[in-house]
């Protein structure tokens, strides 16, 4: 299971675990969850990247190497 992480109120990102302020500048707002299975599904990943494309944030934070190939 993966996190989608709310960034700074524009959309959101995945990633593998969640931060507190004490391991990063600020919390993460979890606002979902989501399995690998679904981050990989052709139609998601298009249209995740082109959303965080347009807003200039990472679509996938972590270190699962398939999710960094697909995403990257």
């Amino acid at each position: 299971m993966f996190y989608k992480i709310d960034y700074k109120g524009k959309y959101f990102t995945i990633q593998d675990h969640v931060f507190d302020g004490e391991d990063h500048l600020v919390d993460d707002i979890v606002i979902g969850e989501i399995t690998k299975e679904e981050c990989l599904e052709s139609d998601f990943v298009k249209l995740h990247k082109e959303i965080c494309k347009h807003y200039g944030i990472p679509p996938y934070i972590g270190d699962d190497k398939e999710l960094k190939r697909v995403y990257d």
